[in-house]
């Protein structure tokens, strides 16, 4: 139990450490490359810590690592315990941040699936999740004509009227 308790209080200065002075690895004095690793830090503490997983997506997002940030939120997604309802929050917002990536890497179809995902989880609508879901049909839509206006040209050039 005192190793548990000398890893425990590692843990939380660290994860103090991430949230203060580098504010999840999003705006910081702090490089976002000592972020990201103060959160692998916190991970091998303790591995089934899904915050730290997502935050350290959100690290790996910052950087334009995308690839990566979607594989450690699919695993903080897998960590979250859905029958606590903090924890059902945090795997909606991971499912959000999950979207915001697949978002601007233009797989909207996928990012559409997230944001609903984000949507389902919560037991009470979230605007910001409303929106980032408006935002990827308008871009879907916008395909979608531009796809029309496209075959309609090759139809036009087949069987000119």
């Amino acid at each position: 139990m005192h190793a548990y308790s000398i890893a425990y209080d590692e843990f939380m200065t660290l994860l103090g450490n991430c949230k203060t002075e580098c504010e999840f690895g999003l705006v910081s004095n702090v490089p976002n490359e000592e972020a990201l690793t103060a959160y692998e830090q916190v991970i091998h503490l303790l591995p089934q810590y899904a915050d730290a997983y997502r935050y350290k997506g959100v690290s790996l997002t910052h950087l334009k690592r995308y690839e990566e940030a979607l594989a450690t939120y699919e695993q903080a997604i897998s960590l979250y315990d859905t029958k606590d309802w903090e924890a059902i929050y945090d795997c909606a917002e991971t499912y959000n941040d999950k979207g915001d990536v697949l978002q601007s890497i233009n797989r909207y179809e996928e990012a559409l699936a997230a944001y609903e995902q984000a949507i389902k989880l919560n037991s009470f609508p979230i605007s910001l999740y409303y929106r980032n879901k408006g935002r990827v049909l308008e871009l879907l839509a916008q395909q979608a004509y531009k796809k029309a206006e496209e075959i309609e040209l090759e139809e036009h050039e087949e069987h000119p009227f």
